[in-house]
């Protein structure tokens, strides 16, 4: 018998298939069934009338544990778990973590509740402990960031090496604008992998955040992969090689596109120049796109990675909340079918993503925001023309996706010069830190 999940909210988008997996993975470490927990997610005003009613205090948390056979609860299993999604999404932003991530915490802390604190008991950054049991301690663990000039082709190595399009891929560069985490699991360990935005020159407010991000990737990793584009014959550079002095851990080059290198004489001395450059564990060359030298790097990586047990469960391949996935489906169609300066003037909300039945299909609303009412009309295309092309090549990646059948309603709006705007790319989950 699986977890019972009941969402009883609609302003924070969260998967019920996940959060189910969770509590059975908590329950499991407590040696009890899957049907055991009942998970309840409602908004900040139920969350009060709750506390309230049942602990005398009026005031809203992000989460309540009940006891066996609590009175006055429709279904006091071992402990009906009631969770605030606005309140867990509070707690996202603050933290700068994936909503997912949040509720995971959540539910396994009321799973356990009261022996486990949250952030004990469910391992999200290096340092935090598993839940996987004790005898995973004998394998390996670690995280390992993917930096380098945009265009560079860690988006497709991500993918590549994960084994599923988590990265949204173009042929543009800066298409990547947040931390992408693709988790490989392996008989040998789980590989944590974060792709970043290319390092740049800044521009802007927004180009600010997409630098800050790609030069923080190298903190709290076990390993560095310094993505370069050996067809393009790129040699190393100041902007490049500036995030890995500070770093003290094992660094690899890996020279992408290798398929490409024409002459194939001119791999050696590219990887002679690199090798001058800076003091690289491994300098390895690979196509992801053909997935040569791909797995032997994948063999490197994991004799780095510390003994630890995995930091996230066996069937997971990312730590992002869905939101995020059909948000990146969307853009990445922009991308595709835009040209000059739309693509990167695209930002996309999801402002609903629910479950229904009757036929079974996964309803998403989203908001496509550009800067200027020229783009839009470029966006929306003549009597929506492009906008139906973007909408419904996006539908069908994310019903192969998710695997079941999505009704995707996309609009667009203007948001003058959100790149420009710090409220704005808060909003839009751009989490500018000093």
């Amino acid at each position: 018998m699986a977890a019972v999940i009941a969402n009883r909210q609609r302003r924070v988008a969260v998967s019920p298939a996940r959060l189910a997996r969770t509590a059975e993975r908590a329950l499991a470490a407590l040696g009890r069934a899957a049907g055991d927990v009942d998970v309840l997610v409602v908004d900040d005003a139920a969350i009060r009338r709750l506390n309230g009613r049942h602990r005398g205090v009026g005031r809203r948390t992000d989460v309540l544990a009940f006891p066996l056979a609590t009175p006055g609860l429709p279904s006091p299993l071992v402990g009906q778990i009631v969770i605030s999604a606005e309140a867990a999404q509070r707690q996202a932003n603050r933290l700068a973590v994936p909503l997912a991530t949040e509720l995971d915490l959540l539910v396994t802390h009321g799973v356990l509740h009261p022996p486990a604190p949250a952030r004990a008991a469910l391992a999200g950054t290096p340092g935090r402990a598993s839940i996987m049991g004790p005898a995973a301690v004998t394998g390996r663990a670690g995280f390992v960031s993917l930096i380098g000039r945009p265009n560079a082709g860690k988006s497709t190595l991500l993918n590549r090496l994960v084994g599923e399009k988590l990265s949204i891929v173009s042929p543009r560069p800066q298409t990547t604008r947040n931390r992408i985490t693709g988790i490989k699991n392996l008989p040998e360990g789980q590989i944590v992998f974060v792709d970043t935005p290319g390092l740049h020159v800044a521009v802007d407010k927004f180009g600010a955040f997409l630098l800050t991000t790609a030069r923080r990737a190298v903190e709290d990793v076990d390993l560095v992969c310094l993505v370069v584009d050996a067809a393009a014959g790129d040699a190393p550079e100041e902007i490049v090689l500036e995030p890995l002095r500070a770093y003290s851990g094992p660094v690899f080059c890996v020279l992408n596109k290798a398929d490409r290198v024409r002459p194939k004489s001119r791999m050696l001395p590219l990887i002679e120049t690199w090798r001058r450059g800076h003091a690289f564990a491994e300098l390895v060359p690979v196509s992801a796109t053909e997935g040569a030298n791909c797995d032997r790097l994948l063999e490197l990586i994991v004799e780095r990675m510390p003994a630890h047990p995995p930091f996230f469960p066996p069937d997971t391949t990312s730590d992002q909340p869905e939101t995020f996935f059909v948000a990146e489906r969307i853009r990445e169609k922009v991308f595709h079918h835009t040209r000059q300066e739309v693509p990167y003037a695209v930002a996309v909300r999801v402002e609903e993503l629910t479950e229904r039945e009757n036929p079974a299909c996964l309803y998403i609303r989203a908001t496509v925001f550009v800067e200027q009412e020229s783009q839009k009309g470029i966006l929306i295309g003549k009597g929506g023309a492009m906008l139906k092309r973007i909408g419904s090549e996006a539908r069908r990646d994310l019903e192969s996706f998710f695997g079941i059948k999505v009704f995707l309603e996309s609009t667009v709006e203007v948001r003058r010069h959100w790149r420009r705007d710090e409220r704005a790319l808060r909003e839009f989950g751009f989490l500018l830190t000093s």
